[in-house]
C-alpha cells in the first residue's frame, strides 16, 4: 500500500473528503499536517513550499500551481479536523477503519486542581 493509498484510506474513513475541486484537497492537507510535524521551525508558507518542490522534483512540475496564502492554509486545515490524523495515528490498516468503529482514544490526562481562592495569594511568613 503506497502512502497516498493509506492517506486516501484515513480520508474516506474520517469522511472528509472535498465536495468540489479545491487548490488545498484534503490528501494534500494531510501530508502537509504530518510536514508541519517534521519542519516545525518552519511556518506554514515554507512548509508548503517544500511540499511543492519535492512535487515538481519528482518530475511532476509545478504546472500552474501556486502556493496558497497562509490564510487559505490554516482554513484547509479547519476543513480537514482532527479525526483523518487520529484515525491515521490509531493504524490505518487496522480493522477499525473497515468497519468504521471509532479509533482508540488517548486516557484523560489528570491535572492538579486551581489552588483554591483562600490560598491564593500565597501568605507572607513573618
Amino acid at each position: 500500500m503506497s502512502t497516498r493509498d493509506l492517506v486516501e484510506e484515513v480520508i474516506e474513513a474520517a469522511d472528509v473528503r472535498e465536495v468540489r475541486y479545491r487548490r488545498l484537497p484534503a490528501h494534500l492537507m494531510v501530508i502537509f499536517v504530518v510536514s508541519c510535524w517534521l519542519f516545525m521551525r518552519s511556518g506554514y508558507g515554507l512548509v508548503m513550499s517544500k511540499l511543492a518542490d519535492a512535487h515538481a522534483v519528482a518530475g511532476r512540475g509545478w504546472g500552474d500551481w501556486e502556493v496558497p496564502t497562509t490564510g487559505s492554509i490554516t482554513k484547509a486545515r479547519v476543513r480537514l479536523g482532527a479525526v483523518p490524523l487520529r484515525l491515521g495515528t490509531a493504524g490505518a490498516r487496522s480493522t477499525s477503519l473497515r468497519t468504521g468503529s471509532q479509533p482508540p482514544t488517548r486516557a484523560p490526562t489528570h491535572r492538579q486542581p486551581p489552588p483554591s481562592s483562600s490560598s491564593w495569594p500565597p501568605q507572607r511568613s513573618g
